[in-house]
């Protein structure tokens, strides 16, 4: 969606790169601004985001430039920031695999700054969902963390911090899948670099290192930013900000405000709130081992029962008399009618790009039935699951899909 237009923006009907067409502003930060585009070659929208320190340049009138202020210091920082900002399209650009985060393939200098070019994902984002239809339910809010931790660990592992983790800054797309915007790499420059630039932090998701130029970041940044959006995505509050907690504020415990959490999960996020990046999980795979939410189990822990415990997926006459069967892996099934998004692909256009997924929890010996549409239900009998919400059932339950004609009835067992 588009919103109101900055002076400072491109204007629609600009072409990039001979490539690139500016169709409308899409969003503006302090750093830069983002456009929705239209790509000539591949005959696709995507999404670009320019580099635009507004502290620091303007654009020059009747051009598409952007000029620095005239003075050495901001100079020098606005190409470092412009190195920083195209270091960080190169390594987005290889992570194009990762499902979680926008994927980005292309990136140029032009008028003086440089440019991303990204997918454009029609969606929400979570603090929109949040405020328009309410909090999110624990499992969809733990399917959240883990994508979100899952991605995030790799990019650790590539010396890239997001700094920016934020309900603004997580996208569920109209197919429902989890995306991960906006990294920061710009912004760390700002935190580290001379005491002219400005310190960028949200209040109630920012550590206290980031508020400091010389602060102590690393992935346990991350860490108390997400934890933070778990947080909010569950209650709608945000904890208080980090200098406020330093005078003494505290943090109401999860549990209080959700009572239905688990122990275990209470005392992760928590944890992972904790003043001092000291007293958090120093990485991801530490955080989500805390929490008891990693759904990937190896064989190695289970015993005979990895063997033998076969999970399986049934579509009830899905071939004339006969009835389709799967297998269900240890990463879980997705069904839905994009072939690039699901692993069972229905041909109906009432079935939702990626509609539901199914994860076999060993440890309790339960279903998880996911449904990861924006706009259509899943159905545990005649009970209708909303988007984005997860419930679980036992081996030998059904579900179902509900199209016009009829439905698309799935039965999960275990044998």
């Amino acid at each position: 969606m588009a919103v109101n237009h900055t002076p400072r923006a491109l204007r629609s009907e600009v072409v990039l790169n001979d490539r690139y067409i500016i169709q409308e502003m899409i969003g503006a930060g302090g750093f830069g601004i983002t456009y929705r585009g239209f790509d000539k070659i591949e005959n696709h929208e995507c999404a670009i985001k320019e580099y635009f320190p507004i502290d620091w340049g303007t654009r020059k009138e009747g051009t598409l430039d952007i000029k620095t202020k005239d003075h050495p210091r901001v100079m020098e920082a606005y190409e470092h920031g412009k190195s920083v900002f195209i270091n960080e399209a190169r390594i987005l650009v290889g992570l194009e695999h990762e499902a979680a985060v926008v994927n980005a393939f292309d990136y140029f200098e032009a008028n003086n700054t440089a440019y991303i070019v990204m997918e454009y994902i029609k969606g929400t984002n979570l603090s929109k969902l949040v405020k328009e239809q309410g909090v999110l339910n624990t499992d969809a809010a733990n399917l959240m963390l883990q994508e979100m931790a899952d991605a995030l660990y790799r990019i650790h592992k590539k010396m890239l911090l997001h700094r920016d983790i934020s309900p603004d800054n997580i996208i569920v797309s109209d197919d429902g899948d989890f995306k991960l915007i906006d990294f920061g790499a710009t912004r760390a420059y700002a935190i580290n670099e001379p005491q002219t630039m400005s310190v960028m932090v949200k209040p109630g998701f920012a550590p206290i290192e980031q508020y400091m130029k010389a602060g102590m970041h690393g992935p346990w940044s991350d860490i108390y930013a997400l934890a933070a959006t778990y947080y909010y995505v569950l209650t709608r509050k945000k904890i208080p900000a980090a200098p406020d907690r330093e005078m003494g504020a505290e943090v109401e415990q999860l549990k209080e405000l959700v009572p239905d959490i688990s122990d275990r999960i209470n005392t992760g996020i928590m944890r992972a709130l904790s003043r001092s990046y000291k007293d958090r999980p120093q990485t991801m795979k530490e955080f989500v081992r805390e929490l008891g939410l990693n759904r990937r189990i190896t064989t190695t822990s289970l015993g005979k029962q990895a063997f033998t415990a076969k999970p399986r997926l049934r579509l009830k006459g899905g071939d004339g008399p006969n009835d389709l069967e799967w297998q269900i892996p240890e990463r879980g099934i997705r069904i839905g009618r994009d072939s690039k998004k699901s692993d069972i692909c229905l041909a109906d256009q009432q079935i939702s790009g990626l509609h539901a997924e199914i994860v076999y929890d060993r440890n309790d010996n339960v279903f998880l039935i996911y449904n990861r549409s924006k706009t259509n239900p899943v159905y545990i009998g005649q009970v209708e699951l909303g988007p984005l919400m997860c419930t679980k059932v036992a081996s030998g339950e059904s579900f179902s899909l509900r199209v016009n004609d009829g439905s698309y009835e799935f039965r999960v067992e275990v044998r």
